[in-house]
């Protein structure tokens, strides 16, 4: 069995709190590595269930709750969350928050009445809300907040995280094994970079870089229609890069000069005016 999501969200708890307890239902799918699995004693489906048992297994006073489904979870977000006096939640997300291990009591009564609402607990213990421009230096992505509870959603996050990082001869050779040999007789390289001004001149200290793929996807199997063209290979960064950054590394392998030139000018202009959405800062 690979690496379950929840995983991904004990890695970073551990890196915060001495101890992390993952709170299911029945047998855990397999052995956790620096945290303990506890079943639930209920049958049914409701937040407040979790957050009971974590509230009595816990053993320390001050107890960071958060949603098993959020595997994007930065390690600071947790440590600055757990560093606010108890009860706190993240505004907009009821399940990220820090409870005092005697809250217990709050959630048994709740649950006596037949109420399972989350906001209703932190509203009776009066909870202070963190804002998330709080929280925003630590992940201006806003990504630790992010369930993956569909595999739409794990395509929308991962799937724009497999264009993770090459290096120009790592994409220069992924062009030489896709061309026939006797039909490739250069390959150009494109390396873009996030520029210290703009056009006119002005500072630049950031750019905010947004990228439609399936555009990309389009327009790179377009360009390897054309006669004498073998194989075209693009990487493109995304969201917020600092000056000296890549932007994108673009690569054109060939039969000649006089057909590659021309189809690599005009990908990187496509590129630039379809693709991506550059915001200077």
């Amino acid at each position: 069995m690979g690496e379950l999501l929840v995983e991904r969200a004990v890695k970073a708890a551990r890196k915060v709190a001495d101890e992390v307890l993952i709170i299911g239902k029945g047998l855990p799918p397999k052995e956790f590595k620096g945290a303990r699995w506890v079943c639930e004693a209920f049958t049914g489906y409701s937040p407040l269930y979790g957050i009971l048992t974590a509230l009595k297994e816990a053993k320390g006073e001050k107890v960071l709750i958060l949603p098993g489904d959020c595997p994007l979870v930065k390690p600071e977000i947790l440590k600055y969350i757990s560093r606010k006096e108890p009860p706190a939640f993240v505004e907009g997300n009821f399940l990220f928050a820090l409870l005092r291990k005697g809250d217990f009591l709050t959630v048994e009564e709740m649950l006596r009445e037949g109420e399972h609402r989350v906001r209703e607990l932190h509203r009776r213990l009066k909870s202070k809300e963190v804002k998330r421009a709080e929280l925003k230096p630590f992940d201006y992505r806003e990504e630790s907040f992010k369930n993956l509870n569909y595999f739409k959603d794990y395509r929308e996050v991962f799937g724009r995280r497999e264009m993770k990082r090459v290096s120009a001869d790592e994409l220069i050779e992924r062009v030489k094994r896709r061309a026939k040999p006797e039909n490739l007789g250069m390959v150009l390289v494109h390396n873009g970079v996030v520029r210290g001004s703009s056009k006119s001149g002005r500072e630049v200290k950031e750019m905010e870089l947004s990228v439609n793929r399936e555009k990309l996807k389009e327009l790179i199997e377009e360009i390897e229609k054309r006669e004498g063209i073998e194989a075209v290979e693009v990487w493109i960064n995304e969201g917020r890069l600092k000056v000296g950054d890549d932007i994108m590394l673009v690569a054109v392998g060939g039969r000649f000069r006089s057909d590659v030139l021309p189809a690599f000018e005009e990908l990187i202009g496509r590129i630039k005016r379809e693709v991506v959405v550059e915001k200077e800062i």
